[in-house]
């Protein structure tokens, strides 16, 4: 906080914290975190046990900077890794800047939603019955489902605990906006409702897809090559053509390589990649496949679709987007208002569902993002479905 800025601090709300913890059960693992950016390691610290027990504690860190959060699940109150926890308690999101809307009207209503930080929200249901070893591909279908952030999926996962401050910036009281007192839900209905069909004793299996990695700021030398061509390889998988390949890759050469490789050899990278072909297959249902609805989109429409299951790697649905320009000059499409006038059509007919607008970044406009509806997706176990690639971004 600046010498000039003075802020009115919320007070602690422990009552609120009390009823939130209350659902989850009893026994729990509390961390904190200096959330003050001056590295105050005293502010960092892991306890087990009850509200009753650690209040004042937590209560003292929250004042002095510390960011209070609670393991959702179930521990052993000895530590806090996965061979800790003891029983899945809920379910969970943390919708990390996506709209709460869709949440909302989900037909499993959330037991509990937090105000974490102002405009952002994490969202509780109740579980039971989850096995440990399921609980993984369920956080992972949710924030499929919800675009939420897909690295909250670990079964020590902490949360942060409503009615404490959230101290990043201008103090803010994370509190629990909304409550609903239904029972837990059971495993099967969970199930039922991520769309992976009956439960069983095997988890539902993930698509075996290799991560996508954030191409760097920089590429160094000794570096560039082989960052281009994984570059190149990833536009051809997701269906770019040669000259859309070799124009993106000599951008990124021109702003990312230090220093900048000739243009003669990107054009030899972009080249020898597109030279292999597109490796990879995506699963096209004969349920989408024979319907009046997708026999009656107009061709370019149906490309739109075909590319955004292409940019499908089985973890990443409702945070897909496919760019006009991927389309410049193809498919008939030869503006952006075509472009969107075709995809319109596909998210009319029930093909995508919009899951973001567009909106403008820190670094630029940020796009709009889609998902694939979970009926047109495959419901498969212990199998590997979609298309497997390494791509950039």
């Amino acid at each position: 906080m600046g010498a000039a800025e003075t802020w009115d601090v919320p007070a602690i709300d422990l009552d609120a914290a009390s009823v939130f913890l209350a659902r989850l059960g009893s026994g729990f693992t509390f961390q904190t975190f200096d959330e003050t950016g001056g590295k105050r390691g005293d502010l960092n610290r892991v306890l087990h046990g009850d509200l009753t027990q650690h209040a004042a504690t937590l209560a003292r860190l929250n004042q002095r900077g510390a960011g209070v959060f609670v393991m959702v699940n179930a521990g052993d109150g000895k530590a806090r890794k996965a061979g800790n926890v003891q029983a899945v308690r809920a379910v969970f999101a943390d919708l990390d800047g996506a709209p709460l809307a869709p949440v909302r009207a989900a037909n499993l209503v959330p037991h509990a939603i937090v105000e974490s930080s102002p405009g952002r929200w994490h969202t509780y249901w109740l579980a039971d019955g989850v096995p440990l070893e399921q609980f993984k591909s369920l956080q992972q279908a949710i924030a499929a489902r919800f675009a939420s952030d897909p690295k909250v999926c670990d079964l020590p996962r902490v949360m942060r605990l409503p009615g404490f401050l959230h101290n990043k910036g201008e103090p803010f009281l994370s509190r629990i906006i909304e409550q609903h007192h239904k029972p837990p839900y059971p495993y099967a209905a969970i199930v039922a409702w991520l769309g992976f069909g009956e439960a069983s004793n095997e988890a539902p299996a993930p698509a075996r897809i290799t991560p996508v990695r954030k191409l760097a700021d920089t590429i160094p030398e000794g570096e560039r090559n082989s960052t281009l061509f994984a570059l190149a390889r990833g536009l051809v998988n997701r269906g770019i053509t040669p000259q859309g390949v070799n124009e993106r890759l000599q951008r990124m050469n021109a702003e990312r390589c230090q220093p900048p490789l000739c243009a003669s050899e990107v054009d030899a990278i972009a080249a020898h990649a597109s030279g292999y072909g597109a490796q990879g297959w995506s699963i096209l249902l004969y349920a989408l496949q024979d319907s009046a609805e997708w026999r009656a989109l107009p061709a370019a429409s149906v490309a739109i679709v075909l590319a955004f299951y292409r940019r499908f790697d089985g973890s990443n649905n409702g945070r897909l987007c496919v760019p006009w320009s991927d389309f410049n000059g193809q498919h008939g499409i030869d503006s952006s208002r075509r472009f969107y006038e075709y995809l319109r059509r596909a998210v009319s007919a029930g093909f995508l569902i919009q899951t973001a607008e567009p909106r403008n970044g820190q670094t630029g406009r940020v796009p709009a993002m889609y998902a694939i509806p979970v009926q047109y997706l495959p419901k498969c176990q212990n199998s590997t479905w979609g298309h497997v690639s390494k791509q950039h971004t």
